[in-house]
């Protein structure tokens, strides 16, 4: 009677009282008509809830992880613009410098194509004086010749004078001819040396430094092309990666139950109580490093247990009920203990009492499966130590709030005397009270990530977790306690901001 208010109580039994007529010697005590009436209203009545403080806890949960994301989605927006403004000034200085260099070498170039225009007037002006020489060389000789044919005619007498004459002539001519030559050569070269300009004499100064210039502009083309590279992959900017994920999960969970006392029936209960179902998660990450990562997650998953029991019951004549009209039936308990506590029910069933005996034994055959939804809130690292612009491998951990949501029963039950089937019924018993519907967990695991596109990501991984906390809660320090431990794979994607 403690969950009900005390002022109801007070105003059922002050309207029933006035309407009462005690004795006099019991003035101050109601009459039995109204304590039935009382008890019969405080049956049909149901109990008010106690507020639901883990709402408004679960609600404040939800609403700081969404500020959080919100923030730290618009940090990471503001970095990436500022990182990206960087990147751009450093591109524009880079390009300015580039355009420098290339007017410089074509400021050396086109001094080198100006020195290479006067080298080849002026070979073509030490050719067209050699022409020349030529030409006034043959005249010379052939005037020479001329002079000696005449000198040939003349008399005999004259001979030993022309003989003289001519050996006089030829010495001329040889002189004449040596005279020229070194003539011609002393012009060419003086035309040479004269006809030199600066542009000529620097041209292998100019060489020197365009090779110098050339390679300087190969080397700044290079680190130009590392750096936009650098700058361009995700191991650059990677601390302003920030993703959002949705992710199916495939959930293989088995219930542990310790300090079990050896005469309490749940040492009689077998546990098949490993299941498989599904669940989704929606999940956020956020770049710390380029190693770590910061993972929020919340994720809705169903669970299931499965307990047999098998036992064995006295008949006891306490418990039959006379029918009428030589009809007799039985009362029965039918109790189970789960990983989440007792369930049962109470049911009759028809019996002949020519049949039985005290003490026969009615064997009963029970099956339950209880469903638990599961709303988790979780939050942890995740290290990439393998990591590439496709590739990334991970191991991960993380630390769970967990509510269950919804909790349903189904019970199936047999019950057989002297191998004849006495009843066979399924059940829907109430809801156990000692379930503790919220608990704490960790878990660890390991996953890879393959990048389809520059802002999407396929991830699969596995991980392992166990519930810190019982999910029973004891009747005593020495009560049986239940752990939930599951592995989970899931796949997803994630999109990178």
């Amino acid at each position: 009677m403690s969950d009900y208010p005390q002022d109801d109580l007070n105003a059922f039994f002050k309207s029933k009282l006035e309407n009462a007529k005690p004795d006099e010697n019991m003035w101050n005590v109601p009459p039995d008509f109204v304590f039935d009436n009382a008890v019969s209203k405080i049956n049909s009545q149901e109990p008010k809830r106690k507020p639901a403080y883990w709402r408004w806890a679960l609600l404040l949960l939800l609403l700081i992880g969404l500020l959080s994301s919100v923030f730290m989605l618009v940090k990471s927006n503001n970095n990436y613009k500022a990182a990206n403004a960087r990147l751009q000034s450093a591109l524009s200085t880079k390009d300015q410098k580039i355009i420098s260099l290339e007017n410089e070498l074509f400021e050396k170039t086109s001094a080198i194509t100006a020195a290479e225009t006067k080298i080849e007037f002026s070979n073509q002006t030490i050719e067209k004086l050699q022409d020349e020489v030529d030409a006034k060389r043959n005249v010379a000789l052939k005037n020479n010749q001329q002079q000696i044919q005449r000198k040939a005619n003349q008399t005999s007498i004259e001979s030993k004078f022309n003989k003289r004459n001519n050996q006089s002539i030829v010495a001329n001519n040889n002189e004449i001819i040596s005279i020229s030559t070194s003539k011609d050569d002393i012009a060419q070269n003086d035309l040479i040396n004269n006809n030199r300009s600066p542009e000529i004499a620097s041209i292998p100064k100019i060489l020197s430094k365009t090779n110098f210039i050339l390679a300087n502009e190969r080397e700044v083309n290079l680190n130009g092309l590392d750096f936009i590279t650098l700058s361009n992959s995700k191991n650059d900017l990677v601390d302003e990666v920030f993703k959002y994920g949705f992710f199916l999960n495939q959930n293989y969970s088995s219930l542990a139950m310790e300090n079990i006392p050896s005469q309490s029936v749940s040492n009689l209960t077998k546990y098949d109580n490993h299941y498989s179902g599904l669940g989704f998660k929606f999940q956020a990450e956020k770049t710390v490093s380029s190693k770590v990562d910061m993972r929020f997650a919340l994720a809705y998953q169903n669970i299931q247990n499965r307990s047999h029991l098998d036992k064995s019951n006295l008949y006891d004549p306490q418990n039959e009920i006379d029918m009428g009209n030589g009809q007799m039936a039985y009362n029965l308990d039918v109790i189970i203990d789960t990983p989440f506590g007792e369930v049962g029910t109470q049911t009759n069933f028809a019996v002949d009492p020519t049949l039985v005996a005290p003490n026969d034994e009615i064997r009963q055959e029970t099956n339950t499966t209880q469903s638990l939804n599961i709303v988790s809130l979780t939050v942890g690292p995740k290290y990439n130590f393998i990591k590439s612009d496709k590739w990334a491998f991970f191991a991960a951990a993380n630390l769970g709030f967990n509510r269950i949501l919804h909790y349903n029963n189904q019970m199936q039950t047999s019950l057989v005397l002297h191998d004849l089937k006495m009843a066979d019924f399924e059940s829907k018993p109430p809801l156990i009270k000692d379930i503790n519907k919220n608990y704490l967990s960790a878990a660890i695991g390991l996953g890879f990530g393959l990048y389809l596109t520059d802002n999407l990501q396929f991830v699969f991984d596995g991980q392992y977790g166990q519930s810190l906390n019982s999910l029973r809660v004891p009747k005593n320090s020495s009560g049986p306690l239940t752990y939930l431990k599951q592995w989970q794979t899931q796949v997803g994607l994630n999109y990178i901001f």
